[in-house]
């Protein structure tokens, strides 16, 4: 199981929250902020880290195919 650094976004959302509730003076609105941006940072990090994750399983399955096509060649 890898690591995720997705529930970092939560924590971005409520940060952000905070300041678009300061600006706009309104709780209500602070707090959608809050739920909104926490919601769509923590899907933006996890798309991330799935491509990032899928693109280094690409990379280490290719290189140990040639490793082994090097083996099978002496």
């Amino acid at each position: 199981m890898r690591r995720t650094f997705a529930y970092n976004g939560i924590i971005i959302g409520i940060l952000v929250g905070l300041l678009i509730g300061v600006a706009a003076k309104s709780a209500v609105v602070m707090i959608i902020a809050m739920i909104g941006i926490s919601i769509l940072a923590f899907a933006i990090i996890r798309l991330f880290e799935n491509a990032v994750s899928a693109g280094v399983d690409k990379a280490a399955s290719a290189i140990e195919d040639k490793i082994n096509e090097r083996k099978n060649n002496r």
